[in-house]
């Protein structure tokens, strides 16, 4: 397996096969450089800048860095420099080509969330975005949900995502409530948007991803590419500041968000991680829209912890999951109930295809007596009641 040092301090930067003794005391740094150490099938390190913007901004004793790329992860939640962005540091570090996300064809690797992630919290800053402020986002599966919440925890500021089945009556509601003055939303729900300017409070800002074939919202692809600001360092929370803001639906007029802090969603991630025995080759095949707290929290965050990646699609049709499950061989599944039982009655049913999974959670309370025995009748596996996925603790 390669095996790779860096070191670095502005001056040079060198590679070579050879690991620092197990027992070696970190070396004493000055107050540019940094050194890291990779081992395992870990391929290219990521580019400097990753470095640069993880390392430097940290104190001299956690700029020595030991990853192995087949351990477990080893994210300190009650670290001194906690920011929920790094919670994908290791798998960057391990596997920067792996992926991270992917949504029907569409993929997106540990490196381009780096890099996209710092993209998005320049662009944030320069919006005037500052720690705990609420920034909220309305889309559907697209891989621009996850550096657009990364780049709200590296700078600090509260992801608030909002769910894609909801009205525009309930999504102002949830704007006003949680003081959002800044909202991303998708092309596919452009249509709410002029009744949730107009019911919100508060609301300053709007951006489109995807395009506004009308011309009339301001692109967040081109707000992203702008370079006014530099990248700021990564924001140092503590344990209790706010970092994402979940709703939960009761109605248009009924006020009901939960604010979740960066301490618990990071344990909630590393407990996850634990409990299912999450690793670098995990894939996860979803059928939830991940705009939405609960599922950001329950699964993204967990499975970015251990360096796997996350599938999902567009549309939460059987034939669109069988798609899913023939090109990209997921290892774990959550499914509801009823999208389950329909793949399995679908025609062309194909048991091989269920072959590869670890395990298949089913999500809801109310599962059918029947499908248990159903599902172990056409494929030989058994379903696992689902733990919490689709909750993210307090």
């Amino acid at each position: 397996m390669p095996k790779y040092v860096c070191e670095h301090d502005y001056t040079r930067e060198s590679f070579s096969q050879q690991l620092p003794p197990a027992n070696m005391v970190p070396p004493p740094l000055p107050d540019h450089s940094f050194a890291v150490y990779v081992s395992g099938n870990t391929g290219v390190p990521p580019s400097l800048d990753f470095y640069e913007t993880h390392l430097l901004h940290r104190p001299r004793s956690e700029r020595f860095r030991t990853i192995h790329a087949d351990s477990p992860p080893s994210f300190d939640a009650t670290g001194d420099f906690m920011n929920l962005s790094r919670l994908y540091e290791d798998a960057l570090l391990a596997g920067p080509e792996r992926p991270c996300l992917i949504v029907d064809e569409d993929v997106l690797t540990y490196r381009q969330l780096h890099k996209t992630t710092l993209a998005n919290a320049r662009a944030l800053q320069c919006l005037g975005v500052c720690p705990g402020d609420r920034v909220a986002f309305h889309m559907g599966n697209r891989l621009d949900i996850a550096p657009l919440c990364f780049g709200c925890f590296y700078i600090g500021a509260v992801a608030a995502p909002l769910r894609c089945c909801d009205t525009a009556p309930e999504l102002a509601r949830a704007i006003s409530d949680c003081g959002a003055k800044i909202l991303v939303i998708g092309k596919e729900q452009l249509h709410t948007l002029p009744a949730v300017r107009e019911q919100s409070s508060g609301l300053e800002q709007c951006f489109v991803i995807g395009g506004d074939p009308a011309g009339k919202v301001p692109s967040w692809e081109e707000q992203t590419l702008g370079g006014a600001c530099d990248p700021p360092p990564p924001h140092v929370s503590a344990d209790n500041d706010p970092a994402v803001v979940i709703d939960s639906p009761t109605g248009a007029d009924v006020p009901n968000s939960a604010t979740h802090s960066a301490h618990s969603l990071a344990c909630r991630a590393r407990d996850y991680a634990a409990t299912l025995k999450l690793a670098g080759d995990t894939r996860f095949l979803t059928a939830a829209t991940l705009c939405h707290g609960a599922h950001l929290a329950g699964l993204l965050l967990p499975i970015a912890l251990c360096g796997g990646a996350v599938i999902c699609s567009r549309n939460q049709e059987p034939h669109a999951m069988h798609w899913l499950m023939r090109r990209w061989r997921p290892t774990y599944a959550n499914l509801p109930p009823g999208l389950l039982r329909a793949m399995l009655d679908a025609p062309g049913f194909d048991p091989a295809l269920y072959a590869g999974l670890t395990a298949l959670y089913v999500d809801g309370d109310k599962i059918p007596p029947d499908l248990d025995s159903d599902y172990a009748a056409k494929t030989g596996g058994q379903l696992r009641k689902a733990a919490d996925m689709s909750k993210c603790g307090g």
